[in-house]
């Protein structure tokens, strides 16, 4: 996770992972997420679920062909921790954590 200002950071690489693979983001306030998709010519998002289960959503960002940089722009979230997946590779997760 990187941070400039109240910006994080999420860079999604050629073997399909995410890295980080944990977030932390702040309580209660809005934050913009720096989407960086490096596979080029691939679809990949961002989105957060309460849980693994993917059931329930969040935040959804659109859908980017690499190689390309988005900023997402994900609303406030209770403290808690949730499940961040790539919708179209849902093998790319990791954890969120809101504090």
């Amino acid at each position: 996770m990187a941070w400039d200002d109240d910006t994080i950071t999420v860079c999604a690489f050629d073997d399909q992972a995410f890295v980080p693979d944990h977030l932390q983001l702040p309580a209660s306030e809005p934050v913009e997420l720096a989407f960086d998709n490096r596979d080029g010519g691939v679809q990949h998002n961002v989105a957060i679920y309460r849980d693994e289960s993917a059931e329930e959503s969040l935040f959804v960002g659109d859908l980017i062909a690499g190689a390309e940089t988005v900023t997402y722009d994900v609303p406030a979230l209770d403290p808690g921790a949730y499940y961040f997946r790539c919708d179209v590779h849902p093998q790319m997760d990791g954890s969120v954590e809101v504090a």
